[in-house]
């Protein structure tokens, strides 16, 4: 199986460990994340955020990605003030239906 997302993208996986994370902590990051996306986008460097999993138990938060390195996903979290604690290539899989 390859990383590729399509038109020359990657799939990535950031974990993060963030103690004392709640919901409001995570939304107001990817707030923050989506605005930087955007600024990013204008200036043709592409980045999309397509998941977020909160483990409260972890004090963890893991996100997917796509873009064509890992530098733009960090750069977009860095933007965004959203620590990146590791950043791995990630082949994503469909769920079974039903």
């Amino acid at each position: 199986m390859s990383v590729s997302g399509g038109s020359g993208t990657s799939t990535f996986l950031v974990e993060r460990y963030w103690p004392g994370v709640t919901e409001a902590s995570l939304s107001a990051a990817i707030s923050r994340l989506t605005e930087a996306v955007r600024a990013m986008a204008g200036r043709g460097r592409i980045v999309r955020h397509l998941l977020t999993t909160l483990v409260p138990e972890e004090e963890s938060v893991l996100c997917l990605f796509e873009a064509s390195t890992a530098e733009d996903v960090v750069e977009a979290n860095r933007l965004a003030s959203f620590p990146v604690h590791r950043i791995v290539p990630a082949v994503r899989l469909s769920g079974a239906a039903g």
